[in-house]
């Protein structure tokens, strides 16, 4: 079966499989972008099932994200992996850094919003 064709028939689950792993590393789609050698507006288009990828930066995504290709045309789903994964184990009450906060809120409102994540802008208000 070709990449284009295992692409597309679970074309959802792998955006859902590449936000996951992405997310777990604590990256933002620039970061990820970075390290695979495309925009971060491409990995977006990724995520959403807008594109897909060609097979060398196939190749360079699963190598970045630590993952089998395979994984991510096949692997399991989000909700599957979250149940597993040893990396969402942890204290639930555990600390977070304020910059960790803001990067998966304003990732959470641009995927709510359909936006790549660098149109979102936060600001923190310190007044009384």
């Amino acid at each position: 079966m070709t990449i284009r064709s295992r692409l597309t028939k679970g074309r959802d689950g792998f955006g859902k499989r590449v936000a996951w792993e992405r997310s777990q590393n604590g990256w933002t789609l620039a970061d990820l972008g970075r390290k695979v050698g495309v925009s971060g507006t491409c990995v977006w288009n990724w995520e959403e099932g807008n594109t897909h990828p060609r097979p060398g930066s196939l190749s360079r995504l699963a190598q970045a994200l630590n993952v089998s290709a395979d994984h991510l045309l096949e692997g399991e789903d989000v909700e599957a992996i979250a149940e597993t994964d040893d990396r969402s184990a942890g204290e639930p009450d555990a600390p977070v850094s304020m910059a960790e906060l803001i990067n998966s809120s304003r990732e959470a409102i641009a995927s709510a919003a359909g936006l790549p994540s660098s149109k979102v802008r936060i600001t923190l208000d310190y007044g009384e």
